[in-house]
C-alpha cells in the first residue's frame, strides 16, 4: 500500500528565489493523490532535482536549498549535518518528505479552491548584486508560468490544450476550469481555409505515463509471470432481469436501480463457498516454499472507467451483504473514483477483481490476473441471443458472458470451470438475497435486504457472589416483591386487561399461607373471546416483514438480559422455589437465548431455497405461518420455557392463546409484559389463564385450531393427543392440526468400572437434586457397578447430606421447596410407600416437612430389583433409586445387559447420561442406548441442556423430540408454499433406455478393449463379494447438448449425496488442443478420454468405505462408448454401472407419455 514514487507536476520556485519555511515549492501527484509541498526552511532555492513531469522516486532529493544561519538541532538531523557554528548549510530536501505528505493530506485534486493555492512568498534580501539578479531571473521565469490549481492542469491534459495559450479569468490572471473548456470549444471550431498556408502535419510526441498508467505498467508487467487458464460461460439472464425490472420499477431515484452487477457479485460469492481456491491469495516471495491463504472474507475488487483510467476499488464481505447493499457499495466507490476521492483504505484488501467490460461492450475477454490473487472475472454485456430450449424450440433467451482467468500454477482448469458454472446456476434465484415480494408491494425498495441477524451468543451467567452488587440487586428485587404480593394477575383479551370474578391463588412454595399472585381465570367465553381476537391480528401480524418481527424477540432478550434481569429472577425464585443460580440459567440466560436463537434458526430456515431452476423457470419457496391459531400451554418449571413456547411460533407470523401454569403465573405474568414493552401488537399473543379443562376443550373445539405447543406431564399429553386425534377424524379442523410436546422422563445415569468416581458423583447428586429433581431431565436413576459401589455409596450420601434445605431467599439453600401441595402429598406418599418395601433401602434422605413449606429432602434409595417401580415411574422430585449391578465375574458382558436393562425398563427416552473413561465403554452405551434419550451425555449430568449447544428433546412417552432451540422446532410452526414460474411451457427430458450392467452379464467382454492403453491402471477388487454384499453404483448419465443430463445428476446428487463428475471437464490434452483447432476427435481420441473419466469415477468410489455411488455425464451418445464404463465392473465386481440414456427430440420419444421433470424423475428412479 505503500507509495515509491512521484510524478512532478509544476515547480513553483526556479534556483535562485528565496523561500521562507511553509512558502510552496513543488506540486507532486501519486497513483492515489496529488499534494502541494512546501518548504521546511528560510533559504534560497540552488537547485532542482527534476523537471515537470519527470517521475520522482522517494527517498531521492527533490531540491536543494542554501540556508543561511544557525539552524535548530532538529533541522541539522534532517539535513544530516550538526548545528555548530556554521552559517550556511545545503538542505537537500528528498521525495521521502514528498510521500508523507501524500499520505497525511490526501489532497483530491478537484477538492482544491482557487484560495487554497497562494502565490509564492519571494523576498530579496541578498548581501550582493549577484545574488539579488539571480532572485530577479528566477522571480521573472516564476511570474511567467501561469496559475492554476492541479485540478485545472489536470484538465487541460484531458482535452490536450496548452495552459500557456489559455487566458485567465480569475485573481491574478489565474486559469479556472471554465476558462479550459472556453479555450478548447475553440479551438473544436472550424477555421477558415488559408490558401496560401498548409497546414502542417502533427509531429509524434513522447510523453511520461501518468500516475495511473504508471502503476497499471508496473502491476500487469508482474502479471506477465502468471500462466493464464482461461474460461468463459454465459449466464441466462432471464429471471434476474425480469426481477430487476420489478424492483426498479417501486424505485424512487436512479440511484436505488439494480443493475446485473450485483447480483453477478453476489453469485460469484456464493460460490465461492463450494470452491474457496479462488478467493485465495497465493505468496511467492520465497519461490521454493510458496504458500496460499484462503481468505476468509469476499472482498471483491471492481474495475472502475474514470477520465484518468481504470481504478479498483473494492467491495468489501460481499458474503455478508445482500444484493441492494452491494449495489450501494457499487455506487458509492465508483462516484468516489470518477470524482477523485478515493482514499487508501478504498483499495486495500482485495481477494479477487470484477472487470465489467460489459458497461462499455464486448463478450468474450481475457482478463489479466493482479498479484497475489489467484483470478478475476470479466463480465460482458448482457444480450438477446436466439437459442433452443430442451424441446428444440426456438426461444429468445438473455445472456450474460462470464470470462475467468485462473493463476494455472494453483489453480486446475477442472476447479476453475466447476467454479464457473456453478455462479450461473447461483445467480439464477437471488430471491434469498432480498425481502419477500410482499414486503416490496408494501413498502418499495428501500426495504429490499438480505437482513442479517446480529451475532448471537449464548447469554452470560452472573454468579450472585457474597458481596457482590449483582446479589445486593437481587436481594432488594426479593424484598420488593414480597412486599407487593399478591400481585394481581388479569386475563388479556382483545389486547385489554380483564379481571374476572373467578380468582385463584398462587402460593409462596416455601410458605403457602401467602401469596405471590393472585389470577383471574378466564371463563369458555373469555377463552372464545381471545381466539376470535388473536385471528383478527393475524394478518397484520403475518405480513409483517421478519426483521420487524425479529426486532421485537431481540428487544425482548435485551430487556429480560438487563432492565428486568432481577425482577425476573425474584418472581422464579419466590413463586417457582428455585435458588439463584437455578433461577440464573433459567429465567435470565435461557430465556434471552430462546429469545435471540430462535431469530437466528428463523433466519436460517426463510434462506432455504431450491438450488435448481431448470431453464425458463424460476423456482421459489415462501414460508408462511401455520392457518389457524397455535394453542401454547406451559409449564411450572421452566420460566424459559413458559416464554418460549408462545414467542416460537409467534416469531413464524403466528397468532397464538397462551395459557400459563397456574404456579408460575407471577412469573409468567412479567414475561408478557416484557413482550408487549419490546414492541409486540397487544393481539398477537392472548394471555389466557384458567382451568385447565375448561380453557382446552374450548379451544381444541375451534376449527381453526391449527397447533399445540405443549411442555408438562406425559399423561396430559395423551390425554391431548387423542382428543385432537378423535377431532380429526371426525374432520373438525380446516387442516391437519400439528402438534409439539416434551412431556416427562426416567432419566438415567450409568456408571462404568472405568469412570471416574469422584465426577460421577457430583454428577449424580447434582442432576438428581438440583431444583429439587424438578427438571424434566432431572436423574431418576442410576446404575452403579459392584465393583464401584462401596467406594461411591459413602460419597453420594455425604454429598448429599451437605445440601442445605430452605427458603430460596437464603443464599446458601442448595434445596428449596417443592412447587405445590400436590407434589409434596404425591412425593411424601412415595417416601412413606418405601418404608414398608423390603426390595427398597433408603441410603439417605426419606424425610420431609409441609408445616410452612412443601420441602422434601432429597432422598436416595438402593434396590435389588432393576425393575422396580422406582425404576420405572416418574416422581418429579428429589428421589434418586440405584441399582447395583454384578460386573465382577465378566464386567464386559455385565456392561452389555445392563445397556439393555435400562433400555427395556422404562416408557420414557428423554436424557442419559454415561460415565466412564473407556472410549469403547462409551460406545457401546451410545449403540445400545440410541433410543434411550433424546439428550445423551458423556461423563457429565443429564441435566443442563443450552439453548445453541444442545437443542432439547426426547421421544418415546418424554415426547415429540422437535428440540427445542433448533431450527427444527421453528419448522414445525410454518407453512411451505412452492412457486415455479415458467416463461415456456417446459417439456421434461425422456429416458430412451436405463441398462444396469453387473459382472455377470459383463464377462463376454474382452480383458483390455482396443484403444485402451496399457499404462492406464485399472483399480481391480476382488472377485468375491461376500465380504463386500453392499454395491457401490456409477451413474452415466449421456445424451445431447440440452437434454437435461444436469437436472439428472443434480436430482441423483442431491437425494442421494453422490458426487458429480461433469466428464466434458476430463477431456485429455491432446482431445482439447484438437477441438480448439477444430480438429475432429477419433474413436481413440474418445476411448482414452472416457477411461481417464472412468478410472476418476473408481477413485472417487475408493475415497470413502461409506460412498455408495458417483454421478457421470458426458455428451457422447454412441452406445459402444459404455463399453468403456462396462469395464470398471469387469475389474470391479462389487460396482455396479447405470447407464441413462437421454434425448429430447420428440421423434425419437414413440408413445411414451409428455411428463413434467420431477414426475418423470420419480418414475425412473423407481425403475
Amino acid at each position: 500500500e505503500g507509495i515509491t514514487e512521484v510524478q512532478l507536476i509544476q515547480w513553483f520556485v526556479q534556483p535562485g528565489a528565496r523561500v521562507e519555511q511553509f512558502d510552496k515549492l513543488c506540486e507532486v501527484q501519486s497513483d492515489k493523490a496529488s499534494v502541494e509541498i512546501t518548504s521546511p526552511f528560510d533559504g534560497v532555492i540552488k537547485k532542482l532535482h527534476y523537471d515537470q513531469d519527470d517521475v520522482a522516486k522517494t527517498g531521492k532529493p527533490l531540491v536543494d536549498i542554501d540556508i543561511e544561519g544557525d539552524i535548530s538541532d532538529s533541522d541539522a538531523k534532517n539535513l544530516g549535518g550538526d548545528s555548530s557554528g556554521g552559517e550556511s548549510a545545503n538542505s537537500s530536501f528528498d521525495s521521502s518528505n514528498a510521500e508523507e505528505s501524500v499520505r497525511e493530506q490526501q489532497i483530491e485534486a478537484e477538492g482544491v479552491t482557487q484560495e487554497d493555492v497562494a502565490e509564492p512568498s519571494v523576498t530579496a534580501k541578498s548581501s550582493d548584486t549577484q545574488t539579488a539578479s539571480t532572485q530577479r531571473d528566477g522571480q521573472q521565469q516564476w511570474d511567467k508560468r501561469t496559475l492554476a490549481t492541479p485540478a485545472v492542469r489536470h484538465l487541460t491534459k484531458e482535452l490536450k490544450v496548452d495552459i500557456a495559450d489559455i487566458k485567465g479569468t480569475g485573481k491574478d490572471g489565474r486559469v479556472l476550469k471554465e476558462d479550459v473548456h472556453r479555450h478548447a470549444n475553440e479551438q473544436k471550431q472550424p477555421q477558415a481555409p488559408q490558401s496560401t498556408k498548409s497546414i502542417p502535419s502533427k509531429e509524434d510526441r513522447r510523453v511520461p505515463l501518468s500516475p495511473v498508467q504508471n502503476q497499471m505498467f508496473k502491476t500487469m508487467t508482474k502479471s506477465l509471470n502468471i500462466p493464464h487458464f482461461l474460461y468463459s460461460c454465459t449466464a441466462n439472464m432471464g429471471n434476474i432481469t425480469s426481477l430487476r425490472k420489478t424492483l426498479n420499477a417501486s424505485a424512487t431515484s436512479k440511484e436505488q436501480k439494480l443493475t446485473h452487477l450485483p447480483f453477478v457479485l453476489k453469485a460469484v460469492s456464493l460460490a465461492f463457498q463450494h470452491h474457496p481456491l479462488l478467493n485465495a491469495s497465493l505468496h511467492t516471495q520465497d519461490p521454493k516454499k510458496p504458500e496460499l491463504t484462503y481468505r476468509g472474507s469476499h472482498n471483491f475488487g471492481v474495475a472502475v472507467d474514470t477520465p484518468s483510467g481504470l481504478l479498483v476499488p473494492v467491495v468489501k464481505n460481499v458474503q455478508d451483504l445482500s444484493i441492494v447493499e452491494i449495489s450501494q457499495q457499487l455506487k458509492q466507490l465508483s462516484e468516489k473514483a470518477r470524482s477523485g476521492k478515493l482514499a487508501p483504505g478504498d483499495f486495500s484488501g482485495g481477494s479477487f477483481t470484477v472487470s465489467n467490460i460489459g458497461n462499455i461492450g464486448g463478450g468474450v475477454v481475457s482478463p489479466v490476473i493482479s498479484e497475489p490473487q489467484v483470478g478475476i472475472l470479466g463480465v460482458g454485456r448482457s444480450k438477446p441471443v436466439p437459442a433452443f430450449d430442451e424441446n428444440e424450440v426456438l426461444i429468445r433467451r438473455e445472456e450474460l458472458v462470464l470470462s475467468w482467468s485462473a493463476d494455472h500454477r494453483v489453480v486446475d482448469g477442472a476447479e476453475c470451470a466447476r467454479c464457473a458454472e456453478r455462479s450461473p446456476r447461483t445467480a439464477k434465484a437471488p430471491v434469498s438475497a432480498i425481502s419477500s415480494s410482499r414486503a416490496v408491494q408494501k413498502k418499495g425498495i428501500a426495504n429490499l435486504a438480505s437482513f442479517q441477524v446480529p451475532q448471537i451468543n449464548n447469554e452470560p451467567n452472573k454468579h450472585y457472589e457474597k458481596g457482590s452488587a449483582d446479589r445486593e440487586k437481587l436481594a432488594a428485587a426479593m424484598k420488593s416483591l414480597r412486599q407487593r404480593s399478591p400481585l394481581e394477575v388479569p386475563i388479556v383479551v382483545n389486547g385489554k386487561e380483564t379481571k374476572t370474578a373467578n380468582v385463584s391463588q398462587q402460593p409462596f412454595p416455601m410458605s403457602h399461607k401467602d401469596s405471590i399472585a393472585s389470577w383471574s381465570s378466564a371463563s369458555a367465553s373469555d377463552v372464545s373471546a381471545s381466539i376470535d381476537s388473536a385471528l383478527k391480528a393475524k394478518a397484520s401480524w403475518e405480513s409483517l416483514p421478519f426483521a420487524d418481527r425479529a426486532a421485537v424477540f431481540l428487544k425482548a432478550a435485551d430487556l429480560v438480559s438487563g432492565k428486568y434481569r432481577y425482577d425476573i429472577m425474584a418472581a422464579t425464585m419466590l413463586g417457582q422455589g428455585k435458588n439463584a443460580w437455578q433461577a440464573e440459567i433459567d429465567s435470565a440466560a435461557e430465556l434471552c437465548d430462546f429469545f435471540r436463537f430462535n431469530v437466528k434458526y428463523a433466519q436460517e430456515l426463510y434462506g432455504q431455497q431450491p438450488v435448481h431452476n431448470s431453464p425458463g423457470v424460476w423456482n421459489r419457496v415462501e414460508y408462511r405461518p401455520l392457518e389457524g391459531f397455535v394453542y401454547a400451554i406451559t409449564p411450572f418449571n421452566f420460566t424459559a420455557i413458559a416464554g418460549n413456547l408462545p414467542a416460537a411460533p409467534a416469531l413464524m407470523g403466528n397468532v397464538v392463546v397462551w395459557k400459563p401454569s397456574p404456579s408460575a403465573m407471577a412469573s409468567n405474568w412479567l414475561v408478557y409484559q416484557i413482550l408487549l414493552e419490546a414492541g409486540l401488537p397487544k393481539d398477537v399473543i392472548q394471555f389466557v389463564p384458567g382451568d385447565a379443562v375448561e380453557v382446552t376443550k374450548t379451544v381444541l373445539s375451534h376449527k381453526q385450531f391449527a397447533a399445540l405447543h405443549y411442555t408438562g406431564s406425559t399423561a396430559v399429553f395423551r390425554s391431548l393427543y387423542g382428543q385432537i386425534a378423535n377431532n380429526v377424524a371426525e374432520g373438525k379442523y380446516q387442516g391437519y392440526p400439528r402438534i409439539i410436546g416434551e412431556t416427562g422422563g426416567k432419566n438415567f445415569h450409568l456408571i462404568h468400572h472405568s469412570a471416574n468416581v469422584e465426577n460421577a458423583v457430583i454428577n449424580t447428586v447434582r442432576g438428581a437434586f438440583e431444583y429439587q429433581g424438578q427438571k424434566c431431565s432431572a436423574t431418576s436413576r442410576a446404575y452403579w457397578p459392584k465393583s464401584l459401589w462401596d467406594q461411591a455409596k459413602p460419597m453420594l450420601i455425604e454429598e448429599t447430606q451437605k445440601l442445605k434445605i430452605g427458603s430460596p431467599e437464603s443464599f446458601d439453600n442448595f434445596i428449596g421447596p417443592v412447587i405445590h401441595k400436590g407434589s409434596f402429598d404425591k412425593l411424601s406418599g412415595a417416601i412413606d410407600e418405601a418404608k414398608n418395601d423390603s426390595e427398597l433401602d433408603c441410603i439417605v434422605g426419606g424425610k420431609y416437612d409441609g408445616s410452612e413449606g412443601y420441602f422434601i429432602h432429597p432422598t436416595i434409595y438402593e434396590t435389588k430389583n432393576p425393575m422396580h417401580p422406582n425404576m420405572q415411574k416418574e416422581f418429579f422430585g428429589p428421589i434418586l433409586t440405584v441399582y447395583v449391578y454384578d460386573d465382577t465375574k465378566n464386567p464386559e458382558q455385565a456392561y452389555l445387559d445392563i445397556c439393555k436393562t435400562i433400555d427395556q425398563t422404562s416408557d420414557y427416552a428423554l436424557t442419559g447420561a454415561i460415565f466412564a473413561q473407556d472410549r469403547m465403554a462409551l460406545r457401546t452405551a451410545e449403540e445400545n442406548l440410541r433410543n434411550s434419550a433424546g439428550n445423551f451425555y458423556l461423563n457429565c449430568k443429564s441435566t443442563g441442556a443450552v439453548v445453541g449447544q444442545q437443542p432439547f428433546g426426547g421421544a418415546r412417552a418424554s415426547g415429540t423430540n422437535d428440540k427445542a432451540g433448533s431450527t427444527n422446532l421453528q419448522s414445525s410452526f410454518r407453512s411451505v408454499s412452492y412457486t415455479t414460474s415458467s416463461s415456456l411451457d417446459t417439456i421434461a427430458p425422456y429416458v430412451l433406455e436405463i441398462a444396469t450392467m453387473s459382472a455377470q452379464n459383463v464377462a463376454h467382454l474382452p480383458p483390455t478393449p482396443p484403444h485402451e492403453p496399457a499404462k492406464l491402471s485399472r483399480m481391480a477388487t476382488s472377485s468375491s463379494t461376500a465380504s463386500k454384499p453392499q454395491h457401490k453404483h456409477i451413474w452415466v448419465i449421456t445424451g445431447p447438448a440440452g437434454c437435461g443430463k444436469t437436472s439428472v445428476a443434480e436430482h441423483l446428487h442431491s437425494s442421494f449425496q453422490f458426487p458429480y463428475l461433469e466428464g466434458d471437464t476430463f477431456h485429455t490434452a491432446e482431445n482439447v488442443k484438437k477441438m480448439r483447432e477444430g480438429t475432429p476427435l477419433t474413436d481413440a481420441d474418445r476411448w482414452d478420454w472416457l477411461i481417464l473419466l472412468r478410472e476418476e469415477a473408481l477413485k472417487t468410489l475408493a475415497a470413502s468405505s461409506d460412498l455408495e455411488g458417483v454421478v457421470v455425464t458426458f455428451s457422447a451418445l454412441k452406445r459402444k462408448y459404455r463399453d468403456v464404463f462396462r469395464l470398471a465392473t469387469y475389474h470391479n465386481p462389487d460396482v455396479l454401472v447405470h447407464f441413462v440414456f437421454l434425448n429430447a427430440s420428440e421423434s425419437l420419444l414413440m408413445d411414451r407419455v409428455r411428463a413434467r421433470q420431477n414426475h418423470y424423475m420419480k418414475d425412473y428412479m423407481v425403475r
